[in-house]
């Protein structure tokens, strides 16, 4: 069983792997990028990561997708940490919209698709990185 991420700094080192989609796209994250739901926006790096790859220690690139945690099944919903440290944005808001478009055109830079509706969550201001 894996366990989840419990730091900002875990999951920021979570983040660093998955940025590396734009140079690996042999691998299960590339893959399934499509199925991703909940994105996570980090503003100081620009970048965006899925709830799935972010909330269990550890994850990369490689090992994704080798635990049933990871399976479309698991980790739909948000855990405890990541909701520490992030806010959701209504669909409705002004910077959803501005968000999914740059989810968007982050896809399209690494030639994937995003989900139509997704849930995008933006790192709280008061979150230390």
């Amino acid at each position: 069983m894996l366990e989840t991420v419990k730091t900002l700094e875990e999951i920021m080192d979570n983040l660093h792997q998955f940025m590396r989609i734009r140079e690996n796209r042999d691998n299960i994250p590339f893959k399934r990028f499509a199925s991703f739901r909940h994105w996570y926006y980090f503003p100081a790096q620009k970048a965006f990561a899925p709830n799935k790859f972010l909330r269990y220690r550890g994850t990369t690139l490689e090992n994704y997708g080798r635990a049933p945690e990871h399976d479309d099944k698991y980790g739909d919903s948000t855990d405890s940490t990541l909701t520490k440290y992030f806010r959701e944005l209504k669909t409705d808001s002004e910077m959803f919209e501005c968000l999914f478009s740059d989810l968007k055109g982050f896809a399209q830079e690494i030639n994937a698709k995003p989900r139509k509706s997704v849930k995008i969550y933006m790192l709280k201001k008061d979150a230390s990185e």
